[in-house]
């Protein structure tokens, strides 16, 4: 096994190679800047089997790409969370807009359902509870012994699992809810846009509106409110989920796994 201390793409590409890695394990945040400074083509990955997204959605362009650069590997998913191990998850085998578009089917022992839009999990691998916290137990399982993962998906009918959002993250505007990671992922895919997040900011008369944080890609030009919204309108998304604002970072807030902290973004935004 082969650990990278700190992610930069440059690191992660000459580890790949270095140590001719048969899979890895990694997010959309890591492979994607990967992608986009074209280190998959100046570095060696024909040892790589496999690379396994997971740790956020991942859409499905971007696993196809980095899919299209291994020579010899495919890209599969996996879900999990600190409470559980691991899921869900595709298998090497599966069709390509399985491994793609889903988390694949739930692993062994485990079961996934899904109420009301909410992704609820129960099987051998998930925990009895929260240490010394009857009461966040008792919130996060349901009478019949679910899990209540906080996550909105969709199975298909063949049991394979697809993200949707994370409740904490859905848009309230004017009533009409909505996830904003499908938006995220066009935005994500405009030229200059290294990373986008949407997040709410409150609203007298809606409740809340979206505000678009944006980190603009090395040495191409900033995106802007009317280029997103153009390209949101190319795409057919509703003008409901349209960001109607937009601000510009540097360098976005992430945890060391490479998730964006949106409660760091609604704090900037009460600034």
């Amino acid at each position: 096994m082969s650990l990278l201390p700190a992610f930069t793409p440059p690191d992660l590409a000459k580890v790949i190679e270095k140590h001719r890695a048969s899979c890895v394990f990694a997010g959309p945040a890591h492979f994607k800047p990967l992608l986009d400074g074209g280190l998959l083509e100046r570095h060696d990955f024909s040892s790589l089997r496999f690379a396994c997204l997971s740790g956020s959605p991942v859409p499905p362009e971007l696993a196809a790409a980095v899919e299209k650069k291994l020579p010899g590997g495919k890209t599969i998913q996996l879900w999990g969370m600190t409470e559980l191990q691991a899921g869900s998850f595709s298998r090497p085998r599966d069709p390509a807009e399985v491994r793609h578009g889903s988390a694949g089917a739930a692993t062994p022992g485990t079961e996934l359902r899904v109420v009301d839009e909410r992704l609820q999990v129960r099987g051998i691998s998930l925990f009895s509870g929260y240490l010394k916290n009857e009461k966040a137990t008792r919130e996060a399982f349901t009478r019949d012994g679910w899990f209540d993962t906080g996550d909105t998906a969709e199975l298909s009918a063949a049991g394979h699992l697809r993200f949707t959002g994370r409740v904490k993250e859905i848009i309230n505007r004017g009533g009409v809810k909505y996830s904003p990671l499908d938006v995220e992922a066009i935005i994500d895919r405009m030229p200059g846009v290294a990373r986008s997040a949407i997040v709410p900011y409150p609203d007298a008369v809606l409740g809340e509106r979206a505000c678009v944080f944006v980190q603009p890609a090395p040495g191409a030009p900033a995106a802007t409110l009317e280029a997103i919204m153009r390209e949101l309108d190319r795409a057919g998304v509703a003008k409901f989920k349209w960001p109607e604002r937009l601000e510009l970072l540097q360098a976005m807030p992430l945890t060391p796994t490479q998730k964006v902290m949106r409660g760091r973004l609604r704090e900037l935004l009460k600034r």
